[in-house]
């Protein structure tokens, strides 16, 4: 077995990447330990997706350098490479890059390392030409005859050889192959959903990129429809040319002609129930679409770039027309629909083609060049004199185990007799106190990154049943004999250990499963003691699944029903995910949805947190098992939500630790949008998405159900093709942002009440609904089968900018939870409360309140006005107004409240906060637009205005008149107990879920 290292300079999901990880798959079929090393990047997400399909260890690093030239820039990405090749053990480095050029930092340092690797290029057009520096740069970082170069095709080795300056013999071709996954699903269905039956289809799978050449389609399409008006372009892909080449086919007055379908894996499916495919390129290296075209018997049309018009023989097995000609395309694709009766024939060739394509063959010439590299870094190796006795120095740290001199856990000979009969080994595992060097606090190391080291934690992987079992039941013995529980929590032990097992490759599911479980513990002797038992029949029995282990063992009476579902919950507070699908899955849930939602907690604590209950409550009512993925908070937070939800609905939890390099960007990300702009691309983490498609991957769901735009990326990870993906907005982002904007322009930065010009705040309100849609955003909607909108008026402006059908209705209507507010009389205090975080928006309503709360305050002393929230940091206390901050649950707030006031001025969708003070009974004094969107009916459930005065004189009218206040409260009691229901939300959602 060995490791071989991929390094992808590069950006995207095109020819390189998928060729990539197809060998990859092969590699790790074989035996070998494969890494990808690239950037981290949305662009770069279906990589992350493949190698969390593949079971491809990731490490993530901007090895890429974008089309540069200048020698500098070669140099950035050589030293970062050198990094990578340091820390990553490796016998063999692969780089795939689509061109030299994007890879010259990455061959230099491979050079200067003497590493054997392979060097693959994948396209290179007939025009490409470099500076002769580059080409000296170039030159000079391939003297190592341990680097083998190898181009996807003769076309791609002229380019390179010709561009810089090197003999062609020290390039190889190995012609790209293709693996057809011959899918059973009925493609078919692309007529009935694009209403295409009894239409001559032409298909276009690939990028919207200049490369392709799809503008040159569009531009033939007229000259086609004219003695063809019964065909139809089905394009399928993505891509930054989109919006552009559906506009000029608008312009042409084709667009009924045009689908643009999307992208889908495997497209190549489709090929069987179209016409013609067609691909219009300017430039391939050796297009994989092609060949899949070939593989699957299609009728081809494609231009003759790169060398295709020596693959292709026109009216053979295929037909060719001139690239960069509308004129020539057009032409040749109307005599191919004509030459119908010879299509037959056209597709018997197209099958005989791709035979000198397979994928095997491409397969077999990479094993002869791996292997051979591989015998010549092994030959090298055992003839240097060198004998390596492997070692491994194991150092762990703990600020709460105060003994600074360490303890050793004198277990280093039973490791040894552990894995006797693999190699001869040193090992030697110490405990101290403190932090290790450049360590943070409570960390713990490991210690030897020499190869040998490296080794023997590769032999861990072979026997993780005995290396697990060992180490808890040292763990385990030493608690019990000496030390006391509270300075040695066992957590630590895997906690701090894992990430290095996972750096070197462990990718054992039981280690897996044996590390998280351990990490719940929490320090519970009795639990951790009975855990290594569960080991022991892990090893006697031979079990792979922990689960099994656990049931063989509860047959024996040792551990209870109780006991095994109070540990099952505890473990799910760590975020791992057992494979036991087929206990989840039982004959009571046959059906799952995965819900995310980042800050969620249970109990709900604010009415963001409710709105996710009631969705959990909805689906679990529908008889679906509900699985919440959301981020961590804290220890004793995470533990309530996931015990709390398994217990009110028997929902799984699954908690994600996001790096703090991810931390930093979403705060960055959040920040951006109160300063007025938003990029979604920001909040991508591919940690995340590799977590989250984990989860799609287990539990297969039926519904992925994804709280706040934002996240809406991580409906690339659900691979089945019949799950519902649900987004719901929350609250309409662009909107939102974009009155962020218009107040930066018209206020400046706004940080306290004392930057708010109230005078000037009402002329600004004609402004708030200038803004628009981003072409992402868009993009983003359409990967989902629905939408939710959270108000009527997000509604209506999300019907006008997709499809009407996408976008569905769903008010936030929790079930009426009423306190008994205190009774207002003549001689009383009348308690009126607004709550609020820190963000523009809340301040300029803050800023309302403190003047108000000044006049009412010299005029009725009874009049108490009560902030809570973080906006409390940016007020000062003003007239009768308390300032509470943060307060951890908001029911409280409402304990005593005669009214709530809303005094936002700008809406961004369906208020929650009003929501949330109705939904208790208590009456809400808004401004006109978000109090509509909150449904709040003057003199029903509160009172709407349409200007700060008439703001200020709706409460002193109700502080005047105790009476009418006293009438109004109880109303909106009424009214409260009548609307608010949980019917709602179940039926929103059986809707949107079930249909």
């Amino acid at each position: 077995m060995s490791n071989i290292l991929f390094i992808l300079p590069c950006r995207g999901f095109g020819g390189t990447e998928i060729h990539s990880l197809g060998l990859a798959e092969y590699f790790i079929s074989q035996g070998h330990k494969v890494t990808f090393v690239f950037p981290d990047c949305l662009e770069n997400s279906r990589i992350t997706l493949g190698c969390s399909e593949a079971g491809i260890r990731r490490v993530y690093a901007p090895v890429d350098i974008d089309g540069a030239r200048a020698e500098c820039d070669f140099e950035q990405q050589k030293k970062i490479s050198q990094e990578v090749l340091e820390q990553e053990s490796s016998d063999l480095v692969l780089v795939a890059a689509p061109s030299p050029l994007n890879a010259l930092g990455v061959l230099a340092a491979i050079n200067e390392a003497s590493r054997y690797a392979m060097a693959i290029f994948h396209y290179a057009r007939s025009t490409f030409a470099v500076q002769k520096s580059v080409k000296g740069y170039f030159q000079n970082s391939i003297v190592s005859s341990k680097i083998q170069l190898i181009c996807i095709s003769q076309y791609v080795l002229d380019n390179v050889a010709r561009a810089f300056d090197v003999p062609k013999s020290r390039f190889t071709v190995i012609a790209n192959g293709v693996n057809i996954d011959k899918s059973r699903e009925d493609y078919s269905r692309f007529l009935y959903e694009f209403g295409l039956e009894g239409k001559k289809i032409l298909f276009t799978p690939g990028r919207y990129h200049q490369q392709k050449a799809v503008d040159i389609l569009v531009e033939a399409i007229p000259k086609i429809v004219i003695e063809n008006p019964d065909v139809h372009f089905l394009l399928c892909g993505d891509g930054p040319l989109k919006e552009q080449l559906a506009e000029r086919a608008k312009e042409l007055g084709v667009s009924r002609y045009v689908s643009f379908a999307g992208f889908f894996k495997n497209s190549y499916n489709v090929c069987p129930h179209v016409d013609i495919t067609l691909l219009p390129t300017r430039d391939e290296g050796l297009a994989l679409r092609l060949l899949e075209a070939f593989s699957m018997g299609a009728v081809i049309a494609t231009s003759d770039a790169a060398y295709q018009d020596q693959i292709i023989s026109h009216g053979v097995n295929g037909y060719i027309f001139e690239s960069e000609s509308a004129d020539s395309l057009a032409e040749t694709v109307n005599y191919a629909l004509s030459d119908s009766d010879n299509h037959a024939n056209v597709k018997a060739a197209a099958i005989e083609t791709a035979k000198q394509y397979s994928f095997n063959g491409m397969l077999n010439k990479y094993k002869q060049c791996l292997n051979d590299l591989l015998l010549r870094s092994k030959n090298e190796s055992e003839t240097s004199g060198l004998t390596i006795v492997p070692h491994v120095s194991i150092e762990l740290a703990s600020l709460e185990f105060q003994s600074a001199n360490g303890i050793s856990l004198g277990c280093e000979g039973e490791l040894k007799s552990v894995l006797a009969g693999d190699h001869d080994i040193e090992v030697s595992i110490l405990l101290r106190g403190g932090k290790l060097a450049g360590a943070k606090v409570s960390s713990a190391d490991l210690i030897g990154y020499e190869d040998s080291s490296l080794r023997l934690l590769t032999l861990l992987a072979k026997k993780p049943y005995e290396f697990s079992s060992y180490l808890i039941k040292k763990i385990a013995e030493k608690i019990e004999a000496k030390w006391e529980l509270e300075e040695i929590p066992p957590w630590y032990f895997s906690e701090f250990l894992e990430p290095e097992l996972r750096r070197v490759g462990i990718r054992s599911p039981l280690f897996d499963k044996v590390i998280r479980l351990r990490k719940s513990f929490f320090g519970n002797r009795e639990r951790l003691i009975r855990f290594a038992s569960v080991l022991e029949v892990v090893e006697s029995t031979g079990r792979s699944e922990y689960l099994q282990a656990i049931i063989e063992l509860e047959s024996r009476g040792h551990i209870t029903e109780v006991e095994l579902q109070h540990l099952t919950a505890s473990y799910r507070t760590t975020g791992g995910i057992v494979n036991r699908v087929s206990l989840a899955q039982s004959e009571k849930h046959k059906k799952s949805v995965i819900v995310f939602s980042s800050h969620y907690c249970f109990p709900p604590k604010n009415g963001s947190d409710r709105r996710v209950t009631e969705v959990i409550r909805g689906y679990a009512n529908l008889g679906f098992k509900v699985v919440l993925c959301c981020f961590h908070r804290d220890t004793t937070t995470d533990m309530q939500t996931t015990i709390g939800l398994n217990e009110a609905y028997g929902a799984e939890v699954s908690i994600f630790r996001p790096e703090p390099k991810s931390k930093n960007i979403y705060t960055v990300a959040f920040s951006r949008i109160k300063a007025g702009s938003i990029r979604f691309d920001e909040f991508y983490d591919p940690a995340l998405l590799s977590h989250f498609y984990d989860l799609c991957a287990t539990w297969q769901p039926n519904v992925v159900y994804i709280n706040y735009a934002v996240y809406g990326w991580l409906s690339l990870a659900v691979k089945n093709p019949s799950a519902k993906k649900i987004l719901d907005l929350h609250d309409l982002l662009t909107k939102r942002v974009s009155t962020f904007a218009m107040l930066k322009r018209k206020f400046g930065e706004i940080k306290s009440t004392e930057d708010v010009d109230i005078d000037a705040l009402e002329d600004s309100l004609k402004r708030v609904n200038e803004f628009r849609f981003l072409p992402e955003e868009i993009e983003l909607y359409q990967n989902f089968d629905r939408i939710l909108a959270i108000s009527a008026a997000e509604q209506a402006l999300l019907q006008g900018a997709v499809k009407p059908e996408l976008v569905t209705l769903m008010s936030y209507v929790p079930a009426y939870l009423p306190f008994n507010g205190n009774e207002t009389t003549a001689s009383s205090q009348i308690r009126a409360v607004f709550l609020g975080s820190n963000n523009v928006l809340n301040i300029i309503a803050a800023s309302i309140l403190e003047s108000i709360s000044v006049k009412l305050s010299s005029l009725y002393p009874e009049f108490q006005l009560h902030v809570y929230g973080d906006v409390s940091k940016a007020m000062k206390e003003a007239g009768n107004s308390t300032l509470h901050g943060f307060v951890n649950c908001v029911d409280s707030v409402y304990q005593d409240a005669d009214f709530a006031l809303c005094p936002i001025l700008y809406g961004t969708g369906q208020n929650i906060k009003i929501t949330e003070a109705l939904s208790k009974g208590v009456p809400v004094i808004a401004f006109q637009e978000a109090g509509l969107s909150a449904g709040v009916i003057s003199g029903v459930n509160g009172i709407l205005v349409t200007s700060i005065s008439s703001f200020y004189d709706e409460i002193a009218e109700l502080v005047r008149n105790p009476s009418r206040l006293a009438t109004l409260k109880e109303s909106c009691r009424k009214w409260a107990k009548n609307f608010f229901n949980t019917e709602y939300t179940l039926k929103i959602l059986d809707e949107v879920s079930c249909d």
